[in-house]
């Protein structure tokens, strides 16, 4: 198994949507892809939100990488450092409050670099994914809480991550 990166943005032209997240993902050094299997779109509109149109995409540690698991391998390590323990799978990312000082090493990787781009804009109302499998649960929240839980989920070992389809809007 991996771990695999889905999303969607919604609220904008597909155009303008492709070149926010084709740029989100070059300053991130990460790949990027607009097609999308029918059966992963089918999962992202699980939540009525990205049911709109707008542009899904995947997300991939490299050109070439069918997952994100080495992205997401470098900034666990960053990120467990910083934290100074490890949390183990058991850890629920509600309670996982981090640091600043561990979010500020977070964003300097890849997969921090992306989350943070991505909903740093208050321009589009979007979901993402990270899960090993399929996505087990949607969490319909903030724009703000999205960002802490996802960088809370990379101090976890990719196949001890909650599975969650996060979802903002705009």
């Amino acid at each position: 198994m991996s771990v695999y990166c889905l999303g969607k943005l919604i609220g904008g032209s597909e155009r303008s949507i492709r070149t926010f997240l084709q740029n989100v993902a070059d300053q991130s050094g990460v790949a990027i892809s607009f097609e999308i299997d029918p059966e992963d779109e089918a999962a992202l509109a699980e939540s009525p939100t990205l049911r709109s149109e707008g542009l899904t995409f995947a997300v991939y540690s490299k050109a070439g990488d069918s997952d994100v698991i080495s992205a997401w391998n470098e900034a666990r390590e960053v990120g467990v450092q910083a934290f100074g323990t490890e949390p183990d799978c058991e850890t629920d990312v509600t309670d996982l409050a981090l640091p600043e000082p561990v979010k500020k090493q977070l964003t300097r990787t890849k997969l921090g670099k992306f989350i943070c781009g991505l909903l740093d804009d208050a321009t589009f109302s979007g979901g993402i994914a990270f899960f090993d499998g399929s996505i087990r649960q949607i969490s319909d929240i903030s724009r703000e809480t999205c960002r802490e839980r996802l960088l809370a989920g990379l101090l976890l070992l990719w196949d001890c991550g909650p599975d969650t389809l996060y979802v903002w809007h705009a």
